[in-house]
């Protein structure tokens, strides 16, 4: 016995424009911490740059996905549907683009390093940019919180998309913090804007890699959780011909999609017509 469980949760079509407005935003983050780089040269400005890019991409790849699962529905070819392209785009896209940021960032601190000292410009005017750039955080914060209907519910099927989109706040909002230390403690000694930097690209690393571990879990496939478990079967058991459940197993395969197999035993005297009915 087969269960196919789709979780029929409300989801509004203006969702994925939460999405798009991180997109935005966190291009707009990147434009002026990159302005701020410009001003100071910094090295933790560089990093957070760059890490403003690697949030775009992010944000991106959650508004696709928003925007699969409001609007792409599972047809006979794609029985399943879309819903795990955009996991495996965020690995590939992640992957590359971390890879990439980190090694840029990591040569440039060695650089930094065995320079002896770098000249700065406007430290206050790019401490002024970057808080700039904290307060779009907060802004994306608030369209989250906005959306709030969208996601609280733990079986809502946009309730991943935002908490990745949350978790990446938040790093972003470290990141900035540290940056902003830097700036600070760019008058005592340089070394701190270097420490910063490697500091920043750790956050950037570990961000990454609990958001590809949480797309590989997906994929991969794991067991339904025990609500929707003990739902299913309090409904077999509740089935007058059913007289015993040997086995209950599940296969997620969406967040949204779960397969629920049931191997049960029912009254041996019943026809085959019978048992089909059930």
């Amino acid at each position: 016995m087969a269960i196919w469980w789709d979780k029929h949760m409300p989801t509004s079509g203006k969702t994925p424009l939460v999405f798009l407005a991180s997109v935005l935003l966190n291009a707009a983050q990147a434009a002026v911490k990159l302005a701020a780089f410009i001003i100071v040269g910094s090295l933790a400005l560089y990093a957070e740059t760059l890490h403003s890019v690697g949030d775009v991409v992010n944000s991106f790849i959650l508004y696709l996905a928003s925007y699969i699962i409001v609007n792409k529905k599972p047809s006979p070819k794609y029985p399943f549907g879309f819903g795990r392209f955009p996991y495996i785009a965020s690995i590939i896209s992640i992957s590359i683009l971390v890879g990439a940021i980190a090694n840029n960032i990591l040569t440039q601190a060695y650089e930094a390093l065995h320079e002896g000292g770098r000249l700065y410009g406007d430290v206050i005017s790019g401490a002024y940019l970057l808080a700039i750039a904290t307060f779009m955080d907060v802004g994306i914060l608030l369209f989250i919180f906005m959306a709030r209907d969208a996601w609280r519910n733990p079986s809502s099927k946009m309730r991943p998309l935002f908490m990745a989109l949350i978790l990446e706040d938040l790093f972003s909002f470290s990141g900035n913090a540290i940056a902003l230390a830097s700036l600070y403690m760019i008058g005592i000694t340089s070394i701190a804007d270097v420490i910063a930097s490697i500091v920043i690209v750790a956050i950037i690393i570990m961000a990454s890699a609990y958001v590809i571990y949480k797309n590989i879990e997906i994929l991969i496939g794991r067991s339904a959780p025990r609500d929707v478990m003990l739902k299913v079967l309090n409904r077999i058991s509740r089935i007058s011909d059913v007289v015993d459940i040997d086995d209950l197993k599940s296969y997620v395969l969406t967040p949204d999609n779960i397969v629920i197999m049931a191997t049960i035993g029912v009254d041996p005297r019943k026809s085959i017509d019978a048992l089909e009915a059930l």
